[in-house]
């Protein structure tokens, strides 16, 4: 081993380093101590010379002697740090002067800086018998009075760096020689062992070490070796047993690993055999298709040990819910088929039994699930599709109860639909979107939009919400009702998502090339739940904004009330991690969602936008006024800014105005535009002429 790698060598460099800066510490500490106290000797010598020269001095003043004023200054600069002595009398007429020339002192570079070599001070002396005084004057070589702390600094630094680099050396040959040297041969022992061939030596520390770390190390390190070579031995036996038992491994071709629940392969062939039994016995069974709703969220926040222990649970519990005749099978992912077999003979009775069964599913996958002192709340989309149905085939069974379980996700999770023929076109529909959707973004077929922001009390334009539109080449301009949700489901969303970003940055950079955006205008950029919860967020965002060269503070990501009640603290991390590039947050659609206050309190964010479902009746509804009124108010406590969604007419603006609403959007001002209509609207705030209502 090379010496510098070894661990003296580190300790010791280590060590030095340490000592020097310590007695270096102390050195400075005691210069100033000494500096200090020599100072303040200083002083009271000079005190003490004024005290005794002062009656000479005031008899000289009294009888304006100035032999006697004379023989006070010469006796006054007999000490050697006073430069010059002066006595004058109430008239400021000179009776008595001495002086001599400053010396040359070795003077050092810290003196220098911490006093000024000379000073004059003036000291009045009082006359006897009159309201007048005279003064002495004194000129002090502040250099030469402490001379000497110079002088000992040298001395005290060097033997106090000397001590301390023995005293190192002395730590450092004990150290190598009741650690290192031991630790060497230690090591040198344990490289020579092969845990593959046993010979009995036993790891030896020495016999002064028997009872210490090293000796605790050596120990530590036999255990380890015969460990591993009883690992060893046991991988030799369990490959025979492997070979043994083969094959397991048929076994493992018909169920899940994880659940150790019947795998697809083995629900096609139950299936099979449930669709022949049923027919014979003129019977009804029930498929359900059963996912975990959020799952995808939970799993990658808490990681898949997490997520395994969750999947494990939900299998043990689907177990419960199945009968000597039914069957479960793990379909893959958080994706479950539970058979109940011959539960009617009538097809209405049928359905009520499965309607009761769906319900039994769902509240038993809603016990919340431990795991590491996280309380996890699970939820499930059920689809069911009855059997015998024609001739239909297991797989077709299984994929008519796949499209009601999309359906139950479609209607807002947590449910159950029956499968009807009808969904299977729309399934169709939905698969077309799809497909749609993803050569979308690559045909560079979405655009963006952007509406105006304004503030209420003066008009300014305050910034633009970027809005997502997709014009398709058949069908013609897009809703965005239309394609969102399917973006979401595909997981779509985080390429489209990143795209929206990347262009709404490359847009404020054109227009603050251009002269048309100011530093107080920002960017709302919507931010999807699937979007916010990849933890790639932060650097996509700071990327996006050192690509397009603008600052954090043009851009504030909108965000929805769901996104915040999930994974509370996790949530505030990850906000406040992108703060710090400067960016702020809105939370939009406020009031639609289930956020409370005590989670708005902990938030960071900086705007509250008002969803426009209340501005829409604000004058004919008190409910819709009330809401509205109360979110402006609670903002408003909290420093929150508020904007209104969806403004479309003069006297919702007027009320919101007097209700305390900060900012508004909507058609009153002006629709979503494109960014070239949008530019003159830009360059008319820019010069002033801005209006606060009525269509742009």
């Amino acid at each position: 081993m090379i010496f510098r790698h070894r661990i003296a060598f580190k300790l010791a460099v280590s060590a030095v380093a340490i000592a020097l800066l310590v007695s270096a510490l102390f050195g400075v500490v005691q210069v100033w101590s000494d500096y200090s106290s020599e100072r303040d000797n200083t002083h009271s010598v000079v005190e003490q010379l004024l005290n005794a020269y002062e009656p000479a001095a005031q008899r000289a003043i009294h009888n304006l002697d100035e032999r006697l004023a004379s023989e006070v200054t010469s006796g006054l600069l007999t000490y050697p740090f006073l430069v010059s002595a002066e006595i004058q009398d109430e008239l400021g007429n000179q009776l008595g002067y001495s002086e001599r020339v400053p010396g040359k002192i070795r003077s050092s570079w810290a003196l220098e800086r911490l006093t000024d070599r000379l000073s004059e001070t003036r000291y009045p002396i009082a006359i006897t018998g009159a309201a007048e005084q005279g003064y002495l004057i004194l000129e002090v070589d502040h250099h030469k009075a402490l001379q000497p702390v110079v002088d000992r600094t040298g001395e005290t630094l060097t033997i106090a760096t000397l001590r301390a680099i023995t005293l190192v050396g002395l730590f450092f040959l004990v150290y190598h020689w009741q650690v290192t040297r031991p630790l060497i041969a230690l090591s040198q022992q344990f490289r020579d062992m092969d845990p593959s061939k046993p010979t009995g030596i036993k790891l030896q520390a020495g016999r002064s070490h028997q009872e210490d770390e090293l000796g605790d190390l050596a120990n530590s390190a036999q255990r380890f070796v015969v460990t591993v070579q009883r690992l060893l031995l046991e991988r030799d036996v369990a490959e025979q047993e492997l070979r043994r038992s083969s094959e397991r491994i048929q076994y493992l071709a018909f169920h899940d690993p994880l659940t150790d629940l019947p795998n697809r392969n083995r629900m096609l062939e139950n299936l099979d055999a449930a669709i022949v039994s049923a027919r014979e016995q003129d019977q009804f069974c029930v498929l359900m298709f059963v996912d975990l709703d959020n799952f995808k969220t939970i799993n990658d926040s808490l990681g898949h040990p997490a997520g395994d222990h969750i999947l494990r649970q939900v299998a043990a519990r689907l177990q419960r819910q199945v009968g000597e005749k039914d069957s479960l099978a793990r379909m893959g992912g958080d994706e479950f088929v539970l058979c109940l077999c011959n539960i009617a003979s009538s097809q209405k009775e049928a359905l009520q039994v499965a309607e009761a069964r769906a319900v039994f599913v769902r509240q038993a996958l809603s016990v919340p699930i431990w795991f590491q002192g996280h309380r996890l709340t699970l939820s499930a989309s059920v689809g069911i599709a009855l059997f015998p149905d024609g001739n239909l085939q297991p797989s077709d069974l299984i994929r008519n109860a796949d499209i009601a379980m999309y359906a139950a996700k479609t209607q807002g999770k947590n449910t159950h639909e029956l499968f009807q023929q009808h969904m299977t076109d729309e399934a169709s529909r939905r698969m077309l979107l799809e497909n749609d959707l993803r050569t979308a973004l690559d045909e560079e077929q979405f655009f963006l939009v952007y509406q105006p922001q304004i503030e209420m009390e003066t008009g300014a334009l305050m910034g633009v919400e970027a809005l997502i539109r997709w014009r398709h080449p058949t069908r013609g301009t897009v809703s965005p009702m239309a394609f969102i949700p399917a973006l979401e489901a595909t997981g779509l969303i985080k390429g489209v998502g990143e795209w929206v970003l990347q262009e709404a940055c490359k847009t404020v950079r054109y227009w603050k090339d251009h002269g048309l955006w100011q530093d107080h205008m920002q960017i709302g950029i919507n931010v999807s739940a699937n979007q916010f919860q990849d933890a790639n967020l932060i650097h996509s965002v700071d990327a996006a904004l050192q690509r397009a060269g603008i600052p954090g503070r043009s851009v504030d990501l909108e965000i929805t009330e769901s996104m915040l009640i999930e994974s509370i603290d996790d949530t505030i991390e990850r906000m406040r991690s992108m703060r710090e590039l400067g960016i702020t947050f809105s939370i939009d659609d406020f009031g639609t969602g289930y956020s409370s206050l005590a989670y708005l309190k902990q938030l960071p964010v900086d705007v509250i936008k008002i969803d426009q479902s209340f501005i829409q009746d604000i004058i004919n509804d008190p409910s819709d006024a009330a809401i509205v009124e109360a979110i402006i108010a609670v903002a408003g406590h909290l420093g929150l800014t508020t904007i209104a969604e969806g403004v479309e007419k003069q006297d919702q603006l007027e009320f919101l105005s007097k209700a305390g609403c900060q900012r508004y959007q909507g058609y009153l001002y002006s629709p979503p535009l494109v960014r070239d209509d949008i530019n003159d609207m830009l360059a008319s705030h820019k010069t002033g002429s801005g209006s606060s209502s009525g269509s742009a």
